[in-house]
Parts: C-alpha cells; sequence; structure tokens
C-alpha cells in the first residue's frame, strides 16, 4: 500500500508546478499586452486548448474532491483565460491597424 502522505506530496508537488508552469507565459503576455508583435507568436489554438483542458481538469477534481488537481487548475484557468485574451485582443488590433 503506498503511503497517504507520499500520494499527498506528489499531487501537491504536481499541482504547484503545474501552476509555476504557466505563472511566466501570463505575466509575459500581460506586460506585452499592447505589443501585437511580441503576441504574434503565442498559438490561440494551443491557449484555447489549455483552458478546455485546465477546464475539465478543474471539474473533474472538484468531482472526485481532488484537492490538488482542482487547486491548480483554478489558478491555471483564469490564467489561461487572460493569456486568451490578449492574444486575441492583438490579433485583431492587428488586422485593424495601418
Amino acid at each position: 500500500m503506498i503511503d497517504p502522505a507520499l500520494v499527498a506530496t506528489v499531487g501537491y508537488s504536481a499541482a504547484a508546478i503545474e501552476i509555476v508552469m504557466a505563472f511566466p507565459q501570463t505575466i509575459r503576455t500581460v506586460q506585452q499586452r499592447n505589443d501585437y508583435a511580441a503576441l504574434a507568436g503565442v498559438s490561440v489554438g494551443s491557449m484555447l486548448l489549455m483552458l478546455v483542458h485546465s477546464t475539465l481538469w478543474m471539474m473533474y477534481g472538484a468531482f472526485n474532491h481532488d484537492i490538488p488537481i482542482f487547486a491548480s487548475h483554478a489558478v491555471n484557468v483564469p490564467m489561461f483565460a487572460v493569456i486568451l485574451y490578449f492574444v486575441v485582443r492583438a490579433r485583431r488590433a492587428s488586422r485593424v491597424a495601418p
């Protein structure tokens, strides 16, 4: 039998790493939100998939009362939504700009 403390440690560690992985892209996107060229390299499709992916995992964690899964994705969903918002806004603005 696997020690429940070990399982919890692995779960919380994975959750922390997942949040840390998304944080730099979110900060960079917010800082460069008006630099359309800088955001051109961010894939809208990938960010949309990450948003859907994290939303589904968040729901899974909530349904199963799995705090590490729910918590990490509850933090990531807004971060991916912010990235997606600014990237889509930049794409639209770059099409309108002369």
